[in-house]
């Protein structure tokens, strides 16, 4: 089923007038002639080329339009002379269907309401969307589907409401050719928007087109990345015309271990009704289009926003005088550096996360005590960073500094276009040159840990001591000073391990039955995981305040609160028996996601560590659970799956296996898995020897053993990535080991009576 997501925002909701509905009719038939009647020759090919014979689906064109206009209009006494804007977007696809796979993805196509006839009470402002859907059939005749007629609604959510459009007797070799149109009207106003297209989809595109005419009053900035064609610029009367075209785009999403952001032809644009003001205190003039090609004038933006922040924020002195307190009481020398870098991020982690009133803020309705993760909005955590920023420099004397990043899985640093491309961390110094990171993305993460990432990416710091000791405003020179320039490390495969150690028995009544006790240990990167699938927030509570050597108990705790949130007490308590009620379905859940098959009960499961204490801290469970399905009986004999005791493995699907672009792991990371099988009396095992296998390289390895020793059969599997980024030419050399430890999965033994 193919999925189309519609967005829209509007100011005022309210029931559409007759007119208006009669008005969307009107360019509903506007639009459709528009787009049918439209002679592009990319959208006349009817034929499959030969080297794309192999692919699921091809899209032998598509072309994106953008179109804005102001006008005077509004006749309220509020809005006379107001200027009112529009925009009008318009993507057309046509796509071949070549397999079974795209047939069934595009005989159903879900997506948001399409008529949003909405309007302002008093600027009579109008958010619509159109669509229409053509077939080409094998044998040439044309199909149109009636939107409207093979609409059904599925259900409202907070995207809007869902519907599906069913497209019957689609077959394999039609063409399915559709448009989606965005009409969007707002009182004209200097907010900058903006748009993004993306040079490459889920199949190969043949031929793409995109066509951008902004009115005179528009200013607009673009930037063309990842080896993006550039715009063509010409005028049209008083207006801008950029129009580019692109052909034979390879497959590029839906691919595994990539960085869309970073390995894809992008175009992104940012435009207003207006002038555009640069961080700076410059303009883009309206009526001009600039390329930009640094992220300088982003970082000036950004330092102008903190701005307010820099004298307002005054830190947190708790904080030192929780310090005094801890370090007394567990004989800590109060100067100690280290103990105070972990001390700080921790407390501050308490008050960002961890506080009961502030629980119930980010929980009201005590939805997701179920959940260890307490997250933090990007606006909150440059508070929060700041804050502690402040609270550290002021009160510790410790020199800390303010980090920009980008993400991996967003655009290089260098191409930073908007505040939102940046993300913010602190890093303290420590002895001998080296830096401890403060990042509050969400409560998993511990002192001097940050997102995988972030790993081996360019950021630069920003050294304003000195503002934030004395509380002073920010001179321009200081504003200057994001020149600061490093790498951050990257931790090693060994680091990102998940071990377990594994018990299989056979049920003495029933041998097809198996008995697994199995410990399963996380730390680094692998440690966030195992933490959101097994544990509950009372999980998180508990741990960050034994960190602390605060109150455990929550209920003694909560009732301590003001009555403002001491009267919520009971609804809290029944979401925390829920919780833990239900934290054994988690536990469940989890061994279904290991192993694919569900356990046929859980006996027993627990917590052996929650992984909250400290810089790579370990996350570790223990579980007893009973698992049919893995041993057949044949005869006297019984075949074991014995790939199967080592958990689900990937597999490199045919689609994938064929590769040009190169590869973005999430992490370097290992897996060692452990297993004892006590062999029943009176049987033997044979097939041991296939389970011995190495394939090893630079870029990771298998590695798998087997031996019998007594009567327990000891299997070791080990399997490991070593880098970050490898390039397209170590593809094959992946392929090798993952592989080999995927085809492990599928060896079996012959329990044989003796």
């Amino acid at each position: 089923m193919k999925r189309i997501f519609i967005a829209f925002f509007t100011t005022l909701c309210v029931l559409p007038a007759l007119a208006q509905n009669n008005e969307y009719n009107e360019m509903a038939k506007e639009i459709d002639q528009e787009v049918w009647s439209d002679k592009d020759p990319m959208f006349t090919n009817n034929k499959l080329p030969e080297a794309y014979k192999n692919q699921s689906a091809v899209i032998l064109a598509r072309k994106q339009t953008v179109e804005t206009n102001t006008e005077r209009k509004g006749r309220s006494l509020l809005y006379i002379g107001k200027m009112h804007s529009t925009i009008k977007r318009t993507i057309r696809e046509r796509i071949f269907i070549n397999d079974q796979v795209s047939l069934d993805e595009y005989s159903e196509i879900n997506f948001n309401q399409l008529q949003s006839k909405q309007s302002g009470a008093i600027t009579k402002l109008r958010t619509y969307t159109f669509m229409g859907i053509r077939v080409t059939k094998a044998d040439g005749s044309l199909q149109k589907i009636n939107v409207e007629e093979a609409s059904v609604k599925l259900d409202e959510t907070r995207e809007g409401k869902k519907n599906k459009i069913a497209v019957p007797n689609l077959a394999i070799g039609d063409i399915i050719d559709y448009y989606i149109t965005y009409f969007d009207q707002a009182r004209t106003d200097k907010d900058v928007d903006f748009i993004t297209f993306i040079l490459g989809d889920e199949y190969p595109i043949l031929n793409l087109g995109i066509k951008i005419l902004l009115d005179k009053r528009v200013a607009a900035q673009y930037q063309a990345i990842n080896g993006a064609p550039d715009f063509k610029i010409t005028s049209v009367e008083d207006d801008n015309l950029l129009e580019l075209n692109a052909a034979n785009l390879p497959k590029a999403s839906n691919v595994i271990w990539t960085s869309q952001n970073r390995q894809v032809p992008i175009i992104r644009i940012k435009y207003a009704f207006a002038d555009i003001m640069h961080g700076r205190g410059d303009y883009t003039k309206h009526g001009t289009i600039e390329r930009v090609t640094s992220p300088e004038d982003v970082e000036h933006q950004f330092m102008n926003l903190i701005k307010p922040y820099m004298v307002q924020t005054q830190g947190m002195p708790i904080i030192k005088a929780a310090w005094k307190t801890y370090a007394k009481e567990n004989d800590i020398d109060k100067e100690n550096l280290d103990s105070i870098i972990s001390f700080v991020y921790h407390y501050s982690r308490y008050l960002s996360f961890g506080t009961l009133t502030g629980i119930y803020a980010a929980n009201a309705g005590y939805d997701d005590f179920y959940d260890c993760r307490v997250s933090q909005t990007t606006i909150k955590q440059l508070e929060t960073v700041l804050n502690v920023l402040k609270t550290i420099n002021a009160n510790f004397d410790a020199d800390a500094e303010l980090v920009l990043v980008s993400d991996r899985n967003d655009v290089a640093y260098k191409d930073v276009f908007s505040i939102a491309d940046l993300n913010f961390m602190i890093r303290v110094p420590k002895a001998k040159g080296k830096f401890a990171f403060y990042y509050f993305g969400s409560s998993l993460f511990n002192v001097d840990e940050m997102p995988p990432s972030f790993e081996d990416e360019t950021y630069r710091y920003i050294q304003q001591n000195t503002i934030f000791r004395g509380g002073r405003d920010m001179s321009q020179e200081k504003a200057d000073m994001i020149n600061g320039k490093a790498v951050t490390l990257k931790t090693p495969a060994s680091l990102n391990n998940q071990t377990e150690d594994i018990v299989i028995s056979f049920d003495s009544a029933n041998m097809q039955l198996l008995h697994i006790n199995r410990k399963a240990k996380t730390s680094g990167h692998q440690r966030r995981g195992m933490q959101s699938a097994t544990l509950i927030l009372e999980d998180y509570l508990v741990a960050e305040r034994t960190l602390l050597d605060k109150e455990t108990d929550i209920e003694l705790e909560w009732r301590k609160l003001n009555g403002t949130y001491r009267k919520y007490w009971i609804d809290a308590q029944l979401s925390l028996t829920k919780a833990r009620e239900e934290q054994k379905k988690k536990f469940e859940a989890e061994i279904t996601n290991e192993y694919t098959d569900k356990p046929k009960e859980l006996k027993q499961f627990k917590v052996l560590q929650k992984g909250f204490s400290g810089s790579n801290a370990a996350m570790a469970i223990e579980e007893a659970f009973s698992m049919d399905g893995w041993v057949k009986k044949a005869g006297n004999n019984y075949i074991l799956e014995a790939g199967k005791f080592v958990g689900n493995q990937l597999e490199i699907k045919a689609d994938q296996r064929e590769r040009k672009l190169d590869i973005y792991m999430p992490y370097a990371r290992s897996f060692n898995n452990n297993i004892a099988l006590k062999i029943p009396e009176g049987y033997t095992i044979e097939g041991t020897e296939k389970l011995n296998k190495s394939v090893k390289n630079e870029c990771g390895g298998f590695e798998s053993t087997a031996k019998i020793e007594g009567n327990t059969l000891l299997i070791t599997y080990y399997k490991y990535y070593n880098n970050l980024v490898d390039p397209a030419s170590n593809w094959d050399k992946i392929l090798a080991f993952v592989d080999a430890g995927f085809a492990f999965t599928k060896e079996k033994l012959l329990l044989k009576k003796k």
